[in-house]
Parts: structure tokens; sequence; C-alpha cells
């Protein structure tokens, strides 16, 4: 079966990522802090910060750390193609896992945005971010100024966290970016897409979600705790259960591949049969990444 499909991205995971998402019908989105490329997104948020000077970049400063607390940016990476060898090596299980073609569009909805992942004119793509968010920006500017009215704003930089009236000034700012979580949200979203050149060969696409604190659960991985969210690959995943009725079904129609790596247990090809996907059959959705490497 040709990989070549643009309305289909591929996951790469172990076997057991592999059945937890089949099984599940979700997918589960980690906070952006703990991706293995986590530092990408914060020398994105340099690359915007350095674009601003004074207090505007003060208070923008002080809108990524009160957001970063109070909403977790969360992201589940995806790619263009089940045939880059690097994916297979690091995230399944060197060969041994599976990649998950789903359907673009059952990606969509449930607040989640879509961005192919920019590797090359950063500081193009920089521009375009704070010009797409113009109108947030300026928001954030007046949240922050209606929160400290009643200080001296001659030295922001300064002033913040030495006087009570300062540190008021900044508890009321975290409450106003709260109930507006929505203006940074945009800026988190896009400056996520960015990524090194040096990794261009992923393809790399990525579902972002933006969630208040208490939506967050945990998970623990090598030893560190994770936060994460998770979500249903199926626009009605609340509804129906059983292997046998027709929501269960269809699921076929949103993973409508599945590659298995070339180091997996063939046995893989019969387990995955328990699923009762007749579409997989019919489609020849379930292939072998054949690439030689053992």
């Amino acid at each position: 079966m040709s990989a070549n499909n643009d309305d289909t991205l591929y996951h790469y995971t172990s076997i057991d990522g592999l059945n937890s998402i089949l099984s599940s019908r979700k997918i589960w989105l980690s906070d952006c802090r703990f991706l293995n490329d986590r530092d990408e997104f914060n020398k994105a948020k340099d690359m915007f910060l350095s674009r601003f000077d004074g207090s505007l970049r003060d208070i923008l400063e002080a809108a990524f750390h009160w957001s970063g607390r109070d909403t977790y940016h969360c992201v589940f990476s995806l790619s263009k193609s089940p045939e880059v060898l690097s994916q297979w090596r690091t995230y399944a299980d060197n060969g041994r896992g599976a990649a998950l073609g789903i359907n673009r569009r059952h990606l969509s909805g449930f607040g989640r945005s879509i961005l192919d992942c920019v590797y090359t004119n950063h500081d193009k793509f920089i521009d375009g971010v704070i010009e797409r968010n113009s109108d947030s920006i300026k928001q954030i500017e007046n949240l922050y100024y209606g929160a400290s009215d009643d200080i001296d704003h001659s030295n922001l930089e300064s002033s913040i966290g030495e006087t009570l009236e300062a540190v008021n000034a900044l508890g009321r700012f975290s409450d106003a970016l709260r109930k507006e979580s929505h203006l940074m949200d945009g800026i988190y979203t896009d400056l996520l897409a960015v990524k090194n050149t040096a990794f261009q060969e992923e393809q790399e696409v990525r579902v972002i979600l933006n969630v208040p604190r208490a939506d967050v659960s945990t998970r623990v991985s090598d030893g560190l705790i994770v936060p994460y969210v998770d979500r249903g690959l199926m626009w009605q995943d609340e509804i129906g259960t059983s292997k046998n009725d027709e929501h269960h079904r269809h699921l076929w129609c949103v993973v409508c591949q599945i590659w298995l790596g070339p180091r997996s247990d063939k046995r893989n090809f019969e387990s995955l049969n328990v699923f009762g996907q007749f579409g997989w059959a019919r489609n020849g959705a379930i292939n072998r990444f054949d690439c030689g490497f053992l």
C-alpha cells in the first residue's frame, strides 16, 4: 500500500502504545516541556521575545511564566511519512514498534490545532507569529496595565516583585490571564511549530491542545512524572464500548493504516484481527516497513 497520502499522518510508537491506542481509541498529548526536543520551544520563545523592548518585553515574559503555570500546552507528534528510519529507531522501540496512520481530519476538533512543523526561515515565521497575534499581544499589555494601575511603571523590570503593590499587581495580572487564556494559547501554539533544521527529515506534524491545569493527568516515563491529557480519536468517543457496536467497528476509518516495524514480531499481524476492523483487510491497510535493518 502506498504511504504517500496527504490525508494520513503517522504516529510512531511501541507495540504497547499501539495496543493502548487501539484498545482505548484515545491518544495522549504530553506537556510540551517534557518533549525530547523541549529546548526548541524555549529558543522559539526567545526569538519571539527578542522582537520586543522595554516594558512590553517584560510583560510578555511574565505572561509566558503565568500561562505556563495555569495552562498546559500539550502535544501529540506525528510524521507525514511512515518510512523515516530515525523515527523508527527513536520512537518505535528501535524498529520493534509500529506507525499508526491516522486520518488528519479526525485529529481536529476538541479545540485541537494541527500544525506542520517549521524547519527553515525561522525569522520570517516569528514575524508572522507576531503579526497573527498582534491583537492578543495588545490585549495582554492592556491586561497588565489594568491590573497594575496603582504602581509606578517607569521601571517595570526593577519593580517586579520588589514591593507589595507589584506583587499584588502580578497576582491580578495572573488572574486576568487565566480568564483570558486564549490570548497566550495562540502564541504558544504557533511557537510550538518551530523545529531545528537538523531534524527536517522527520516531517513532523503536531497536534496541539491547550488545557487548564485541572484537566491534566500524570504518568511516569523513565523515572519522570509527565503531565498529559488524553482525547478520543473518534468524534463521539464517549459512545459505544463494545467491539460489536457500529462505533467501534468504524475505528478503521480513523486509524486507516498500520505499519509494523522491521523488527516487530510477525504474530502482531494476527493479533490485530482481534479489533475486528474489516476495513483494514479490505484496503490492505496493515503493512510492514521493510528497510532491511535488523
